[in-house]
């Protein structure tokens, strides 16, 4: 009978892609680690992992068990949530992921008040583009998402959550820092620009926001794409150049008035969160009850 640890211990070495990495995320040591995956393979004769220079890869067996592998964890989770619950205990893990902004800005607090009601709990959050939340939750790695775009795929259930505004900002450097007004579109196209990186949500709305008035993202000025709202923030700071920035990303700048929010005439550039669940996948009742509490806030 397939040993549901070892089936545990397959899927982090798997994913960290490498024995000493699944050793300290398990606390466990690494011989340990070896000596799992050795009788994993045994107990199937086959071999499951090869270990190379870009670290330890599935072979093509393995792949396979690894699909199966995650199936089984995310049922057996499930089913031990479920009795526990019926038991009048609240305990299990609870995998989540979100896009940067809700990741970092959102649901931090609402994990703080889920976890007082269900304190035996464990929760872990990942914090990636949108595309790579889509991705994880069709490879069953987390149950639901937080997203700042709608992504296109059959599979996935989108709810609305929260809106945003994405918002030019300053830093106090430049010359729009002591407009009284707002700036043209005109202008805004001009002025050296900074890009998020393909895949994030920002990136899409912003061209979709363009797109609205008609405005191709290639008509600007961009100088730099990076791979975070915090290196945005802070190119903007050094003076690289401006973009736009989800308002609540900036929330602490602006209090502190170390950037400046600078109108756009007659355009409104507007975002909406959405919660992301695999439409293939059972939920599990820490889903649910997460699910729920996000509701509530809409």
């Amino acid at each position: 009978m397939l040993d549901t640890h070892r089936l545990k211990i397959f899927l982090t070495v798997s994913d960290l892609k490498s024995f000493s990495k699944a050793a300290k995320e398990l606390y466990l040591t690494q011989p340990t680690i070896s000596q799992h995956i050795t009788a994993l393979e045994d107990f199937l004769e086959i071999k499951l992992l090869d270990r190379t220079g870009k670290g330890v890869l599935l072979t093509r067996e393995g792949k396979i068990l690894y699909k199966y592998a995650k199936q089984i964890t995310r049922l057996t989770n499930e089913a031990l949530q479920s009795i526990e619950l019926l038991k009048g205990k609240k305990t299990g893990d609870l995998k989540l992921g979100a896009s940067t902004i809700p990741g970092e800005f959102i649901l931090p607090k609402m994990l703080g008040k889920f976890k007082k009601d269900y304190p035996d709990i464990k929760i872990s959050l990942k914090i990636a583009d949108s595309q790579r939340i889509i991705s994880d939750l069709l490879e069953h790695n987390i149950e639901i998402g937080v997203i700042g775009a709608k992504i296109p795929n059959l599979q996935i259930s989108y709810t609305r959550f929260l809106e945003d505004k994405l918002i030019i900002a300053v830093p106090k450097s430049h010359k729009w820092w002591s407009h009284t007004g707002g700036i043209s579109i005109s202008e805004l196209i001009k002025e050296p620009f900074i890009l998020r990186e393909n895949g994030s949500g920002t990136l899409i709305s912003m061209s979709e926001n363009f797109k609205k008035l008609k405005i191709n993202k290639n008509e600007l000025n961009v100088v730099s794409e990076v791979g975070s709202n915090t290196a945005i923030i802070q190119s903007i700071k050094a003076g690289l150049g401006i973009s736009l920035v989800s308002e609540k990303a900036l929330s602490e700048e602006l209090k502190m008035k170390t950037l400046k929010k600078i109108p756009i005439n007659d355009a409104r550039f507007t975002r909406t969160f959405y919660i992301v669940r695999n439409k293939q996948s059972s939920s599990s009742p820490l889903s649910k009850a997460f699910f729920q509490s996000l509701i509530k806030i809409k």
